[in-house]
């Protein structure tokens, strides 16, 4: 039984059903409610440093800001997360799904406190469920805009890019946060990739090897050299009286010198 699946038994208690509608239900709420009070993001965002002053709904209350803040791209949101977190659930069973956001949340709540004035969001825990939605299922198109089809595998792409250019060029904050956003991801899906890279590996020597039998020569006559190869049309023998049946092609299969096992010494 691996680490995930032990791990999976003892969260087993802990699942929520329905945790994809769960969350969406509260980001439409504080959508909503965000019209009526500008700064309720600012209310209910996680920084630790407020945490630790007793703002303690700050950490249940980030995992449900909205993804953005214009109508459509928020609607564009809601829709993606819930056909691919329905994807997962339906894919990975609800305890799992359920383990995946819960450590994911773990380590962002986690590395919040390594700075607590640095205001985190759930940007990149929500994007850890589309990875691994694109991990398992990368030829399902999505249409942008309803317009732009592309596969998850390229979005993934992007998005991986997107993640590196914060690591590498963003302040430590935004590293470190990114980072542990999407650390659930390496978390569930390294021994499958390292698994998967080397059958990769595995079946480009496999086609390696084949492409060599196929460049090698069977048949080669033993007088003047010529193969199957250099001469697809070209008939060959094994000469029964020769040492070691010695092969020959139709023009040297007849009147060539037998050869002994001294003259093969």
């Amino acid at each position: 039984m691996s680490l995930l699946d032990r791990l999976e038994r003892w969260w087993r208690p802990l699942t929520v059903p329905h945790l994809t509608e769960i969350i969406l239900t509260g980001q439409i709420l504080i959508y909503i409610m965000s019209f009526q009070e500008p700064g309720l993001w600012e209310r209910l965002v996680l920084v630790s440093g407020l945490v630790k002053q007793g703002e303690f709904w700050r950490l249940l209350t980030f995992p449900f800001l909205p993804s953005s803040g214009h109508p459509i791209l928020f609607f564009l949101g809601c829709m993606a997360f819930y056909f691919i977190g329905r994807t997962m659930e339906a894919n990975w069973g609800t305890t799992r799904y359920n383990m995946y956001l819960g450590i994911g949340y773990v380590i962002t709540v986690a590395a919040s406190f390594l700075f607590p004035e640095w205001p985190t969001g759930n940007a990149f825990l929500g994007t850890s469920v589309f990875l691994a939605f694109a991990y398992h299922f990368p030829d399902v198109t999505f249409r942008i805009y309803f317009i732009l089809p592309i596969k998850a595998r390229w979005l993934a792409y992007v998005t991986w890019g997107v993640i590196a250019y914060s690591v590498y060029h963003g302040p430590n904050p935004v590293r470190v946060i990114a980072l542990a956003g999407v650390a659930n991801f390496f978390i569930f899906h390294t021994v499958p990739l390292l698994q998967r890279l080397r059958g990769k590996a595995r079946q480009a020597q496999v086609r390696a090897a084949d492409r060599r039998r196929e460049n090698t020569a069977v048949h080669c006559c033993t007088v003047c050299g010529v193969t199957e190869k250099i001469d697809p049309a070209m008939e060959f023998r094994y000469c029964s009286q020769c040492a070691g049946s010695l092969c020959y092609c139709s023009l040297h299969l007849r009147d060539h010198v037998h050869r002994t096992e001294a003259d093969a010494r």
